[in-house]
């Protein structure tokens, strides 16, 4: 009589769906592969605007962990009670740039004029769904070149999409994400940030979350000193003292 000896197998973590807004996507991809090589918890990520993926989540779309790149939609969701208020972090602060192929201004005024002056059509995302596009908006408001002059926006769903005109010369000049860097040869401006309001990007867990537990490591992951320090190099600024 042959006897089986069975031992207990361990059933493999199920992958964490991460929901990223498309500004953050690069990052979020290379912090996502540290995540699995450090927890061995396999990822998948789904990028799109912060507006499109929160219309996503309020329709029950099974996201583990939402990265929005604003502050707004992650606490809509909370105060809706469609995610857990215990899970609302700031990960990350944005800045916004001014790409070009000519001269980059030095200064607001030279960016003004610049605007004023060049082709009028100008890359950015669409203000209605991305918090980027809003922060864009808001430039040229400040700037007095919202309406009422040449300078035609030409909206992308999202700020990949932006940065894909921009790169493919539909446009001469862009205002995106200063963590979008396409490849050729360009100039750009940081846009100082009294231009605009602050670009908080937050995360939440939706409750449609199947992997709640996974989801609090990740954040504690990107949350962590070592991965905030990161951020600096991809466009962003830390929301603690811990990149000074």
């Amino acid at each position: 009589m042959m006897i089986l000896w069975c031992g207990a197998v361990q059933a493999a973590p199920q992958p964490l769906h991460i929901a990223v807004a498309a500004n953050f996507a690069e990052p979020a991809r290379l912090i996502a592969r540290q995540f699995t090589d450090t927890y061995h918890i396999p990822t998948r990520i789904t990028v799109a605007s912060s507006g499109t993926l929160y219309v996503q989540i309020t329709h029950g779309a099974p996201f583990d962990v939402f990265l929005s790149a604003d502050a707004r939609r992650p606490r809509q969701l909370v105060a809706q009670q469609q995610a857990h208020a215990d899970s609302l972090h700031s990960y990350a602060r944005g800045q916004l740039v001014y790409l070009t192929r000519g001269p980059a201004p030095r200064t607001t005024s030279q960016l003004s004029r610049q605007l004023r002056q060049s082709d009028s059509r100008l890359a950015m995302a669409n203000p209605r769904l991305a918090p980027y596009g809003l922060a864009a908006k808001q430039t040229l408001q400040a700037l007095q070149l919202w309406e009422g002059q040449k300078l035609v926006p030409v909206l992308g769903k999202n700020v990949l999409q932006a940065v894909q005109y921009f790169r493919l010369n539909t446009v001469a000049h862009a205002l995106v994400a200063a963590s979008q860097q396409p490849q050729g040869e360009y100039q750009q401006f940081v846009v100082p940030a009294s231009l605009y309001k602050p670009i908080i990007q937050q995360l939440v867990i939706p409750v449609s979350a199947t992997e709640p537990g996974s989801a609090r490591k990740f954040i504690g992951f990107l949350l962590s000193d070592a991965v905030q320090r990161q951020l600096t190099q991809w466009g962003y600024l830390c929301v603690r003292d811990v990149c000074q």
